[in-house]
């Protein structure tokens, strides 16, 4: 009997040792939400002409990723949502290994700047080549914010890399062919003729030539 009475009350503790885990687990669940196409889902649209190239992943309730090439500009990467769900100013991103391989480490990219009083942000080229070399090798970039409505709410908005390498290969094949300029930067061209001189200088033939192509 006394090693009976000695028994009981160790696992009374254990027990309750287990509910306190198991409340945390989900306490720390509910108080973060991640955005992100399922595996079933994932898909990159491709919109490719001379004037643009565009990679596009819808992301259910949050907006859309975009990779964009504009024809004269240098590549952007776009995150644009829907509406406001992130707070904070400044989202850390972050490349993180995909669940069907556990084993590679997480990388910290750094910090963006969302828009002006909205949650979308634009990447310039150094970022955006940066995310497509993490996709490329089957990373997940991962924006982390806290929730415009509840402070205590964490926000991670991931970007798949299914189907990514052939979205890349069109990408390659589209922006080798854009023009060298756009419709706004032919509509802003000035010739300037200067004073004594018989010809144009090469700068502006080169500015004409590009507005002949175009």
């Amino acid at each position: 009997m006394n090693a009976l009475k000695g028994f009981f009350p160790r696992i009374t503790i254990n027990i309750l040792c287990l509910g306190i885990v198991a409340m945390t687990v989900a306490t720390s669940n509910a108080e973060s939400r991640l955005y992100q196409a399922a595996m079933h889902e994932a898909e990159w649209l491709i919109h490719s002409s001379v004037f643009e190239c565009k990679l596009s992943q819808p992301i259910p309730q949050y907006g859309e990723a975009h990779f964009y090439h504009r024809a004269g500009e240098p590549l952007q990467f776009q995150m644009l949502a829907s509406s406001d769900l992130l707070a904070d100013v400044d989202v850390s991103l972050k490349s993180v290994p995909p669940p069907w391989n556990s084993r590679r480490s997480e990388k910290n990219l750094g910090h963006v700047s969302l828009s002006e009083n909205s949650s979308s942000m634009v990447l310039e080229t150094i970022f955006a080549r940066k995310l497509m070399n993490e996709m490329l090798t089957g990373m997940v970039p991962m924006f982390e914010g806290t929730s415009n409505f509840d402070q205590q709410l964490a926000v991670h908005v991931a970007v798949s890399p299914l189907h990514f390498q052939s979205a890349y290969s069109a990408y390659q094949k589209c922006s080798g062919g854009l023009l060298p300029v756009n419709y706004d930067q032919v509509q802003r061209s000035t010739i300037f003729w200067k004073s004594n001189m018989r010809q144009l200088d090469n700068e502006s033939m080169e500015l004409l030539d590009n507005i002949v192509l175009y």
